[in-house]
C-alpha cells in the first residue's frame, strides 16, 4: 500500500469518542487507502464491501449480516460491489 490519506470529520467532530456516518456509494466505487483516529465499524445494508488492509482481505457479504472493525490508525481501503449502502 502507498503513502496513506488521513480523514478527519473537523475539528468540533474530532473531539466526540464516537462518531456515525451513512454513505452511500455507487457499483465501482473506490475509497482510496486511508486511517482514521477512532476504531471503525463498517455496516453494509446492501451491496458488497471489500476492506483491504496491509493484513489481508475481508469482503462483507451477503448485506445486512456482517460487520468488520477497522482499529484505529490502520491503513485500509474500500472497493463496492453493486450499489453500497453503509
Amino acid at each position: 500500500m502507498t503513502k496513506s490519506a488521513l480523514q478527519t470529520f473537523g475539528d468540533g467532530v474530532s473531539a466526540r469518542k464516537v462518531i456515525a456516518q451513512a454513505i452511500d456509494y455507487l457499483d465501482g466505487a473506490h475509497e482510496i487507502e486511508h486511517i482514521h483516529y477512532r476504531a471503525q465499524l463498517v455496516y453494509a445494508m446492501s451491496g458488497i464491501v471489500r476492506v483491504i488492509t496491509p493484513l489481508g482481505l475481508w469482503t462483507l457479504m451477503p448485506p445486512g449480516r456482517c460487520v468488520i472493525e477497522i482499529a484505529s490508525q490502520v491503513e485500509h481501503e474500500l472497493h463496492m460491489v453493486g450499489k453500497v449502502s453503509m
